[in-house]
């Protein structure tokens, strides 16, 4: 993690698919590599489920943290009320 100044800005950005992180990934490198900048990213939904490609591994090995993971979706429901 690099230090960040008093006038750093934070840019959040929430993935919630693999096929978002693969088209946001170069913004996401711009970003962190950003001297006044600080990444917080956030993952959720179908990017956290097994059955889709959880990438949080992915994420981590491209050199990214994961700020937060957001669960909306349990593996194995039903919109079947």
């Amino acid at each position: 993690m690099k230090s960040l100044t008093k006038r750093s800005r934070k840019v959040c950005v929430v993935v919630f698919s693999r096929a978002n992180y693969g088209r946001i990934k170069t913004v996401l490198k711009k970003i962190d590599e950003h001297p006044d900048l600080e990444l917080l990213l956030v993952i959720g939904a179908s990017a956290l489920l097994w059955r889709f490609g959880n990438i949080t591994e992915l994420i981590e090995r491209d050199g990214f943290e994961v700020a937060a993971k957001v669960y909306s979706i349990v593996e194995g429901e039903s919109s079947n009320f």
